[in-house]
């Protein structure tokens, strides 16, 4: 953590995974050979020898024969983890259950808009928490999620934050820019959509009341 604030986090990632692949003495900055097929080789190697760095399986159906569920959510505007990998994902694990229809049944995926990586940016503060919430009354109460409400500003409900930290995702992240407001998330892949006839009145684009989950027709 103390180097986090003193170097890119790309370096931190690349150095921590190189010590863990090559040993803790390893300098990723001039031990290794982007030249050397072999290095290249044994990087991969040990990424498959630790099950970190490469592609996780989208095959669901042990989760789905075994009655489990799961809620899926990627920030919008992550820097690291872009959505459209997170709807590959979605798409493939889709197929390997049989259909969108079936995973629907036991998994939901949430985008936050506006929200970076594991947090801050400009959207929901507490998008993990709600989330969260909606999947103890899916386990627990059978209640299936759907449309989700999450906050920011003083709106902001932090139902299991650490109290220590004041984060959710175990991550150190700056809380979200800008004022106190709703936003309304839906599952995918429906949208958020602002009713029109609201339009111009003051604040009402802050309300969750005012917006709906829809379909989009493409």
């Amino acid at each position: 953590m103390a180097n986090m604030a003193k170097a890119s986090a790309g370096y931190v990632i690349a150095s921590s995974l190189a010590k863990v692949f090559f040993g803790p003495d390893f300098n990723v900055l001039t031990d290794f050979d982007f030249n050397d097929q072999k290095r290249l080789d044994a990087w991969w190697a040990a990424t498959d020898r630790v099950g970190f760095g490469a592609p996780y399986s989208a095959d669901l159906q042990g989760l789905q024969k075994s009655g489990g569920k799961v809620i899926l959510w990627n920030g919008v505007s992550d820097p690291c983890c872009i959505d459209t990998e997170m709807k590959g994902y979605y798409r493939d694990a889709a197929k390997s259950v049989g259909g969108v229809n079936r995973l629907d049944g036991f998994a939901k995926m949430y985008f936050l808009p506006g929200t970076a990586h594991c947090g801050g940016g400009t959207g929901p503060e507490d998008g993990p928490d709600q989330l969260l919430d909606a999947m103890i009354n899916w386990v627990e109460k059978g209640q299936t999620p759907g449309p989700v409400v999450a906050h920011r500003g003083d709106r902001t409900r932090k139902l299991f934050a650490d109290p220590k930290t004041g984060t959710v995702s175990g991550v150190l992240v700056p809380p979200a820019a800008g004022a106190a407001r709703d936003f309304l998330l839906c599952p995918f892949p429906q949208v958020a959509k602002f009713n029109q006839a609201m339009a111009g009145t003051d604040g009402a684009v802050n309300d969750a009341a005012n917006w709906s989950c829809q379909t989009p027709s493409t």
